[in-house]
């Protein structure tokens, strides 16, 4: 049983080594992928670490400030709909204002930007484990209208949220994508 090991280097960011193990009669034609970080990319770790417990903070924060009003969660749909938001922006600015923003040309953004704000502070910061528990509550406590609505205020709210930060976050910075492409 060999191994097959190559190094990824379209991310320059990521520096990650694939393992096909398992036999050649494996039923999955082309045997189990696994990505095992070739070295530990520690200054990821860290930013990653770093935003999540900063995203985990304000989540907290906004839990304190808001409750719940006639069975709804309004804290998690909160911060759901706001970490949404929030990714979209996050993105268009690690993805595409690279080529927008003048001072990104010669100095682009940090290549831990988008581990502490996408995956840290957003990841910290929305909530799908608390949004799956209440709507559990909402169905166990008999209310399946109201867990209705909130699964679909959800889920359709925050692909609006995402959408919406990419929108605000091309007219405030610039549009980077070439012509004729969709959000």
């Amino acid at each position: 049983m060999g191994a097959l090991r190559r190094t990824l280097s379209s991310d320059p960011t990521t520096h990650l080594s694939i393992l096909r193990v398992g036999p050649p009669t494996n039923p999955e034609p082309r045997g189990l992928m696994t990505a095992i970080p070739a070295r530990p990319p520690w200054a990821v770790i860290g930013a990653v670490s770093a935003g999540g417990a900063l995203g985990s903070v304000l989540r907290w924060g906004v839990g304190q400030g808001m409750g719940e009003y006639a069975g709804w969660p309004w804290a998690t749909f909160f911060v759901n709909l706001t970490g949404a938001f929030a990714l979209g922006v996050v993105m268009v600015l690690a993805v595409e204002l690279r080529t927008v923003v003048p001072r990104w040309r010669s100095r682009p953004p940090s290549r831990l930007f988008r581990p502490f704000w996408g995956v840290g502070v957003c990841g910290g910061y929305t909530t799908f484990s608390a949004f799956a528990l209440e709507v559990h509550h909402l169905l166990v406590g008999g209310r399946m209208v109201l867990a209705a609505a909130y699964v679909g205020a959800s889920v359709i709210g925050g692909v609006l949220a995402v959408v919406l930060g990419m929108i605000a976050a091309r007219r405030l910075w610039g549009d980077a994508r070439p012509a004729g492409a969709g959000s």
